[in-house]
């Protein structure tokens, strides 16, 4: 893990949360919220199991994986976020602890973490940060939006349901019936609550019936 500075603004264009602030007025704003950025390789974690989340994580690059381990310490895959997405807002709101989440760097990610309660309770009264905490209630919708999406998928009652459900879902988010899935097929297992190989002899049988085809992470939606 690298902790850095905030000075490069090419790290935040495109970044959901930004929209609106004028490209000069981020960085100062940022530092009178007290954010900070950090690096993490691939596998890291961001934040451990059991640990106090008092900031919510924006990711700059790279991608994260929300896990959670059960009792019997089988590992599930709750969400997983690219760039511009928030994780960890759920705890830091609350000012829980992650209990058996974890959140994990599934590429070498850059983020940035601003405290939740110096975004409310430090509000200066200028344009940007109040454009700052719409921002972020509104990325926190759709995150919710996007978890409603999960419990619709562990809902369905047969495997292939679960997973023509997950493959609808991408095509909707990509608006196309040619999409590239963002998760390995151990990933995809994990997010659909499936065992690995049983999910894989299922969409080879779905090809063979020519409800879809794919190669790799690529597939067409017949």
């Amino acid at each position: 893990m690298v902790i850095y500075m905030l000075m490069d603004m090419d790290k935040y264009r495109g970044i959901p949360l930004f929209r609106g602030i004028p490209e000069h007025r981020i960085c100062p704003l940022l530092q009178a919220v007290g954010a900070h950025g950090r690096e993490y390789k691939k596998g890291e974690t961001l934040i451990s199991a059991g640990e106090t989340a008092g900031a919510i994580g924006v990711i700059l690059s790279g991608s994260v994986h929300m896990l959670k381990y059960d009792v019997w310490g089988r590992k599930t895959l709750i969400a997983y976020m690219s760039r511009g997405e928030l994780f960890g807002e759920s705890f830091a709101v609350r000012q829980e602890k992650s209990s058996y989440t974890f959140f994990e760097a599934a590429a070498d990610t850059e983020v940035v973490f601003i405290r939740f309660e110096q975004i409310v309770h430090d509000c200066c009264g200028d344009e940007e940060h109040h454009r700052l905490l719409s921002n972020l209630f509104e990325c926190m919708g759709k995150k919710n939006f996007q978890l409603m999406e999960k419990i619709e998928i562990m809902s369905r009652p047969t495997l292939r349901e679960k997973i023509m459900s997950y493959i609808s879902m991408i095509a909707q988010h990509q608006k196309s019936r040619y999409i590239h899935l963002p998760l390995s097929r151990t990933e995809m297992a994990e997010f659909i609550g499936a065992n690995r190989s049983a999910m894989t002899r299922e969409l080879t049988r779905m090809k063979e019936e020519q409800i879809i085809d794919f190669d790799g992470n690529i597939f067409i939606i017949r």
